[in-house]
C-alpha cells in the first residue's frame, strides 16, 4: 500500500463519524485560545503605557486650557497672517511679471 493510501485511510478513520465532530470542536475551541495567547502576551504593559500616556495628555490639556476669547484671538491672528502672506505673494508675483515684461521690452 502506498503512502498516500495509508494516509487517506488513517485520515478517514480519524475523522469518521463522531470523531469528526470531536476534532472540529477541539479546533474551534483551541484556535481562538491559541490566537489570543499568541497575540495577547505582553498586552498588559502596552495597555498600561497607553493609559498613562492618555492620563498625561489629559492633564496637559487641562493645564493649558484656553478661554473662548483666547482661541478666537489666535484664530483671528492666523487669518490675518494668512492674508498678509497672500498679499505679499501676490505683490511678489506682480513684481516678477513687471521685471519679466521689462526684460522682454529691452531684448526687442
Amino acid at each position: 500500500m502506498s503512502f498516500y493510501n495509508r494516509l487517506r485511510t488513517g485520515f478517514n478513520r480519524a475523522f469518521s463519524g463522531g470523531n469528526l465532530e470531536v476534532n472540529r470542536f477541539g479546533l474551534y475551541l483551541l484556535f481562538p485560545i491559541g490566537f489570543m495567547y499568541y497575540f495577547g502576551i505582553g498586552l498588559e504593559e502596552d495597555i498600561e503605557r497607553a493609559y498613562q500616556a492618555h492620563i498625561e495628555h489629559e492633564q496637559e490639556m487641562r493645564e493649558r486650557e484656553e478661554t473662548r476669547d483666547e482661541r478666537r484671538a489666535k484664530t483671528l491672528q492666523m487669518i490675518a497672517d494668512m492674508r498678509e502672506r497672500t498679499r505679499k505673494e501676490t505683490a511678489q508675483k506682480k513684481l516678477m511679471e513687471q521685471v519679466k515684461m521689462a526684460q522682454e521690452g529691452q531684448s526687442e
